[in-house]
């Protein structure tokens, strides 16, 4: 038999994801996976393969218990997830709430870091722990979060799509609609690439120039 929603102590295998979204992998390759219907956010360990709930409590989706229990909270509809490494972090796209939030692995305590970015998707951040990157298609941007402040910038996206579909122009003047999202760290700068619905293309922004191209 399998759990209606997914609870902490059981095998991974006895337990039904109706809708998993995002995967993030540790260090000790633990994986973590958010499901925007159970509106809960899990980790399976990899050396037992057993479940533990990280957030969510897994009912009707809304927004509660912020600085409480992470698994005491309710979300809605989370999708993207990212874990800060140095800090024991994990930041998750709260879509429905229109918020960042991020859950202390070590307390497990939960707290809202963003809620000015309209439904959230695909969230990715920089080895350093320093920034992080978030879609939001809807809005038709990508923003730079910093972390130490939680303070926004918009690296790509109009937020209109009069600007048209271009290449080698500064990301903040193009039309995109972007969805999932990663990136890598070169020589000090971040590379981010992500999905963009228009056009159906993975475009990338590099972090030193600013400017947007096609890959």
């Amino acid at each position: 038999t399998t759990n209606a929603y997914p609870s902490s102590g059981i095998p991974a295998t006895s337990t039904a994801m109706v809708s998993g979204h995002s995967l993030w992998i540790d260090s000790s390759n633990n994986v973590y996976m958010s499901d925007t219907v159970c509106n809960q956010v899990i980790a399976i360990a990899s050396s037992s393969s057993m479940l533990s709930v990280i957030a969510g409590i897994g009912e009707t989706a809304g927004f509660s218990g912020d600085n409480g229990a992470a698994t005491s909270a309710q979300l809605h509809t989370p999708k993207g997830i990212w874990g800060d490494g140095h800090s024991n972090l994990l930041y998750l796209c709260d879509y429905g709430n229109n918020r960042i939030r991020v859950v202390n692995l070590t307390s497990h305590l939960i707290v809202t870091v963003v809620s000015t970015i309209s439904d959230p998707t695909g969230i990715w951040g920089n080895a350093a722990g320093t920034k992080a990157y978030v879609t939001s298609p809807s809005s038709y941007k990508v923003y730079q979060i910093t972390l130490s402040t939680g303070s926004t910038t918009v690296i790509a996206g109009s937020g209109s799509s009069s600007s048209g579909y271009v290449n080698n122009v500064a990301g903040s003047s193009v039309y995109i609609v972007p969805n999932m999202i990663t990136g890598s760290t070169v020589n000090g700068y971040d590379i981010i690439l992500f999905s963009d619905s228009n056009g159906g293309a993975i475009r990338k922004v590099n972090m030193q120039s600013g400017r947007i191209s096609t890959v």
